[in-house]
């Protein structure tokens, strides 16, 4: 599996295995610093110039902020002027680990695990874990999908720029869905590819985040 994404074949390995065991245990693999960095290698532009880098275990997060959908009582929205759109700093939340997930509507597991999400993020308390969703679209696309699946916690929308925004965040690969684990301390503490099972959230974070 590993060779398969060195080689740069990670999307087609992915999307040819059959068994969700096999597909599970790929996406183990991938998620490891090592995985990352042959994803980043067989992501490079391959004209000389050097590797994608990606942010690996243990390595403090980039500095952050970007536009976030509107929710009111009429549910969520775009603000009517973009120039204007209210902004979310990654900042605001210093003191508290965060549960970052790159989504898009296009992708049926970023649905399918999005209950899940919204499940864990109401059982965090003030000083808990802060799920933030960042789309890897526009905002229409998303509005689409947060208005099919309503979520209470933030989602953010990176568009176009979101693809290369990823690897910052330990992702060179591009596959989605896509959870990364940040410590209060703003350090990358664990990353996963592919979608939460239900009840899988807790031990992922516990495991990472001991008390």
């Amino acid at each position: 599996m590993l060779l398969a994404v060195a080689t740069g074949a990670i999307g087609l390995v992915l999307g040819y295995l059959s068994s969700p065991v096999s597909r599970e245990v790929a996406l183990m693999a991938l998620a490891t610093d090592t995985g990352q960095r042959m994803a980043a290698r067989a992501q490079g532009p391959g004209n000389g110039a050097a590797p994608q880098r990606v942010a690996l275990l243990g390595q403090q997060r980039p500095a952050l902020a970007l536009p976030r959908l509107v929710v009111g009582a009429q549910g969520p929205a775009i603000d009517a002027d973009a120039a204007h759109a209210p902004t979310l700093d990654l900042d605001t939340y210093a003191a508290r680990p965060l549960l970052i997930n790159f989504m898009a509507s296009w992708c049926t597991p970023c649905r399918e695990e999005l209950p899940e999400l919204e499940r864990f993020a109401l059982a965090q308390d003030a000083a808990g874990v802060q799920v933030i969703g960042i789309a890897v679209e526009d905002a229409a696309a998303a509005l689409s999908l947060i208005r099919a699946v309503p979520v209470s916690f933030p989602v953010l929308i990176a568009g176009d720029a979101g693809t290369g925004l990823m690897p910052e965040f330990g992702n060179a690969s591009g596959a989605l869905p896509y959870s990364v684990l940040i410590g209060s301390d703003g350090r990358l503490k664990a990353r996963k590819l592919g979608a939460f099972a239900p009840g899988t959230i807790e031990p992922w974070v516990d495991a990472a985040l001991p008390r």
